[in-house]
């Protein structure tokens, strides 16, 4: 049996790479949970939900990698991470 964490992991993950965010119901973390429908959604809304400045900005700058879309960058707070974000998404 898994533990909890590693459990969300596995979900995560599986929803992740089918796209498929029924799998993120599933994940009791909060957090994870929350990143986990913004990737697998697309909607960046489930990333401002996210506790820490760089939970958020991994959610972000996965979102727009994967959207190709560096307006949504402009979410992210420190700088630094901004231009990341936005070298990640071109």
């Amino acid at each position: 049996m898994l533990s909890g964490e590693m459990r969300d992991g596995c979900y995560f993950e599986a929803a992740k790479n089918t796209q498929n965010p029924e799998l993120c119901e599933v994940i009791s973390s909060l957090e994870i949970q929350n990143m986990c429908f913004a990737l697998t959604k697309g909607e960046t809304s489930y990333c401002g939900m996210l506790e820490s400045d760089y939970s958020q900005f991994q959610c972000y700058s996965s979102l727009a990698e994967m959207k190709k879309d560096a307006s949504i960058c402009d979410a992210v707070k420190a700088v630094g991470w901004k231009h990341a974000c936005i070298s990640g998404a071109e």
